[in-house]
């Protein structure tokens, strides 16, 4: 399988849309489809982070060059291989679903944007950045 990342991305906030406050409702929001804004100036008692799924081929490099620059690539958590909950930092969320977009990459070039990635889902390694 060819390496794939995925981050969320932002797409234009409409003018008068509410803003969010509890990242669990922003997140539910995102998973039912109903919020695909950015996230910028949201939930501001939390910390907002980039979401980089890697095959398990390329996560120890990753993991290793997050480590040499913490403060452009802050690792928040790392889930199992396969696990889309992040259980630490966000009990209940499937980041597989519940970022307002994801930018797929393949082979260093954006290849697509959509608004869940069930059915890209693998066995790869998760990193919250």
């Amino acid at each position: 399988m060819a390496s794939s990342w995925v981050s969320n991305f932002a797409v234009e906030r409409t003018a008068g849309s509410p803003t969010m406050t509890s990242a669990a409702d922003l997140r539910a929001a995102a998973r039912r489809g109903e919020w695909r804004g950015t996230t910028a100036g949201h939930c501001p008692a939390y910390q907002q982070a980039n979401l980089v799924i890697l095959p398990m081929e390329a996560a120890v490099e990753f993991a290793a060059f997050c480590t040499r620059n913490p403060t452009p690539c802050p690792i928040i958590e790392i889930t199992p291989p396969g696990d889309p909950e992040p259980a630490r930092s966000a009990p209940g969320a499937d980041l597989r679903t519940d970022l307002p977009g994801y930018r797929i990459y393949r082979k260093g070039e954006l290849a697509e944007q959509r608004g869940d990635i069930r059915n890209l889902w693998r066995d790869g390694i998760l990193f919250a950045r």
